[in-house]
């Protein structure tokens, strides 16, 4: 196994010596097998190993059993406990896919610190055939059916080769020692259930239904990628980008009901890959002006087209108070201020005047929320501020950057474009309040 392990990982392009390498430990035969076969093929390596708590003493057997492992062969090694029972999740996670999001984030965290090159996971051939039908259940599209990456990101599979039956008799020949997890004899857990109940009958269908599902692997990967490359080639013709601005036009594709595919392929990145059916719809409805949230992005629906951009936190600020006496303010944008016995009306946008008596100190000053609104000035009635946004084909990126003035409750300047009539100066007024933008 140790000249197919290499040539395994030259022909991939894995690693090499000069890299080093920290080895996901669980104690179980497959990570104690690559264990032995960094430490044979003289790779640089280390260990991590977490204990959950979860199987009481043999966890903790489990621990001690990998830092005496370590010790004996000079080998770095981390560990880490977690409490389950103590850390709050979804409701809607299961254990493993907790104890899986803990170690994937401690094992990011090692290799920062740490600087280690790659991170490997003791992965086998039946792991991704097991994963493949997962998938089928989940009901994946084209890239869940070619089974476990080899590599994504810092994350290397390198026993992808490897059958579970083979792992098993280089353990036996080369007398590695490792510890046995019952919870993987459990049927509670789904990739169990394949793994005891619908691996035996395809086994029984086919003798050699490891090997075909390996060739089958590299088939699929193949047709994934033509796939993503063909993909790519059609977002690129509906797809542009204006700094931190990605546009979709959608009015270049002729039914969206048969190319949602390329929609749904050119948002998902970007969190929206389960909001596909009702951005299309507000689309179709020509609802210009709906908003979609993702964590890190916004979407909006802008007549021909879908406008995304990514959610700046540090935009958004606690109100800023600014009270009569402030002559000036300098964050989180320059603002001068003034008083005036005259009427004050000037055409620079940055600069306005308002009725002093009409306002209430201190006035606030915020980013926009969904919600706002105001009368325009010229108008009578109330607008929504997203309706007036939209009117004035204001981009999403500049409404973050929108600043508004407030009275009270009451909005009113949208600083740069228009002030709210009722605090308007007219005839009538006696002192006028002055904001200027300073924007130098």
């Amino acid at each position: 196994m140790e000249v197919q392990f290499i040539d395994h990982i030259k022909k991939n392009n894995l690693f090499d010596n000069s890299h080093s390498l920290l080895l996901a430990y669980s104690a179980g035969v497959d990570s104690s097998v690559l264990f032995n076969l960094l430490l044979n093929c003289k790779y640089k390596f280390s260990v991590a190993h977490c204990n959950y708590k979860l199987r009481g003493q043999h966890s903790d057997n489990d621990q001690r059993f990998i830092i005496e492992k370590a010790k004996i062969h000079k080998v770095k090694y981390h560990t880490r406990e977690f409490d389950i029972s103590k850390i709050n999740f979804k409701k809607s996670q299961s254990v493993q896919m907790k104890c899986r999001q803990l170690r994937y984030k401690w094992f990011s965290e090692l290799s920062k610190k740490y600087g280690y090159d790659f991170i490997l996971t003791a992965h086998h051939l039946n792991d991704s055939i097991e994963t493949f039908f997962i998938n089928i259940f989940r009901g994946t599209g084209i890239e869940g059916l070619t089974g476990i990456p080899i590599k994504r990101d810092k994350f290397i599979r390198p026993l992808l080769f490897a059958t579970k039956n083979s792992i098993l008799e280089y353990a036996k020949k080369n007398d590695v020692h490792y510890r046995e997890d019952k919870s993987n004899e459990s049927k509670n857990y789904k990739r169990n259930k394949i793994r005891s109940d619908l691996i035996p009958i395809i086994s029984v269908i086919s003798e050699n239904y490891e090997e075909i599902f390996y060739k089958s692997f590299k088939n699929l990967k193949n047709l994934s990628d033509t796939y993503k490359y063909l993909i790519k080639l059609e977002i690129q013709k509906i797809m542009t980008k204006e700094f931190d601005l990605v546009y979709l036009n959608l009015s270049k594709i002729k039914d969206l009901k048969e190319d949602n595919l390329i929609i749904y392929e050119a948002i998902k990145d970007y969190g929206f890959k389960n909001s596909l059916k009702n951005i299309i719809r507000a689309y179709l409805q020509k609802k210009s002006g709906k908003l979609f949230y993702s964590k890190h992005y916004r979407l909006l629906v802008d007549r021909d087209k879908l406008i995304i951009n990514k959610i700046n936190k540090d935009q958004y600020f606690d109100p800023i108070k600014i009270y009569r006496k402030d002559l000036q303010i300098d964050y989180p944008i320059k603002i001068n201020f003034s008083t005036s016995d005259k009427m004050s009306i000037t055409d620079n946008p940055l600069s306005e005047s308002f009725d002093f008596d009409k306002l209430r100190f201190p006035l606030l000053l915020r980013n926009w929320h969904k919600g706002d609104k105001f009368i325009p000035l010229g108008m009578k009635n109330f607008k929504k501020l997203s309706d007036f946004f939209i009117d004035e084909k204001i981009s999403i990126s500049e409404k973050d950057t929108t600043w508004l003035l407030f009275s009270e409750s009451n909005l009113v300047w949208v600083i740069g474009k228009r002030i709210d009539d009722r605090f308007k100066v007219t005839s009538k007024t006696k002192k006028t309040y002055i904001a200027t933008v300073n924007s130098t």
